[in-house]
């Protein structure tokens, strides 16, 4: 067999003497003792090295989209499979049900790409042409980035976005500042909340993040509802999550019935 070698390219990372490579920066000598785990997360999905308030806003962020109750469907998913014995089991089923699911944070792609188009017109509309555009662009009775499961409001958006306004006065933001238009109209016109997704979306395009990157970051950065979940459900294992007790069941539904065959088999055995 003749012909090159066949590569492949990478521009993850490279492991060298004496120090190693992380997204084009060296860990040692670049990244360590700069950079914290929601930054080095961010250059891992392919965004920009943040530094200063961007770097702080980005942590926030980290920390806001989290929310780790086990009554959460995918959150539930890795509290069962951990059950078993293994948190590395109940964190690929319970991040494996995020895909392509409702809850999905691969949403916030979507979301962005929402957003990039609406800026290149936001400026020209007032709130009537906004609401327009939005019932044109955003059809769906609930679009991606609105609305929150058995809650009147999403909590995390409460948080992030009080943080934002309180500490972050930056005036340049301006994916939140669309993000805070498109909230009160959609609020007045449409009756609808946003959830962290969208304000999530906005943020990370303020903070550098190309669009189709974004639904990554926030992905990585909600890894601590999962680990704290499938950590206590391996540790703890518990039976119940293994097998219901036999007390607590019970049937409901049509009563039990002997087919023709079975009557005919019994009567027949009977004389």
């Amino acid at each position: 067999m003749g012909g090159e070698r066949p590569t492949l390219v990478t521009k993850v990372a490279r492991a060298e003497h004496g120090d190693n490579h992380f997204r084009g920066y060296w860990l040692n000598a670049e990244l360590l003792g700069h950079h914290s785990m929601a930054s080095i997360a961010g250059l891992a999905v392919g965004g920009p090295a943040s530094s200063g308030e961007d770097r702080a806003l980005l942590e926030d962020m980290a920390v806001a989209v989290n929310v780790a109750d086990p009554r959460i469907w995918p959150l539930k998913v890795t509290r069962l499979v951990s059950a078993y014995g293994s948190m590395f089991a109940g964190l690929a089923a319970g991040n494996i049900t995020m895909d392509r699911s409702l809850l999905s944070m691969e949403a916030c792609c979507e979301i962005a790409a929402r957003l990039v188009a609406l800026a290149e017109r936001a400026d020209d509309l007032d709130d009537a042409g906004l609401a327009a555009y939005l019932a044109d662009a955003w059809p769906e009775r609930r679009p991606p980035g609105f609305g929150v499961p058995a809650r009147k409001e999403d909590e995390r958006v409460v948080g992030l976005v009080g943080r934002v306004r309180d500490v972050y006065r930056r005036q340049d933001r301006r994916y939140f500042r669309l993000f805070e238009r498109v909230a009160e109209v959609s609020r007045v016109e449409r009756n609808l909340k946003p959830n962290i997704l969208l304000v999530f979306s906005a943020i990370a395009l303020d903070l550098g993040f190309p669009p189709e990157s974004i639904g990554a970051l926030a992905w990585a950065l909600v890894q601590a509802s999962f680990q704290a979940n499938a950590v206590e459900g391996a540790q703890t294992a518990p039976e119940l999550m293994r097998q219901l007790p036999q007390e607590h069941l019970y049937y409901v539904g049509p009563p039990d019935r002997v087919s023709p065959r079975a009557a005919r088999l019994r009567a027949g055995r009977s004389g």
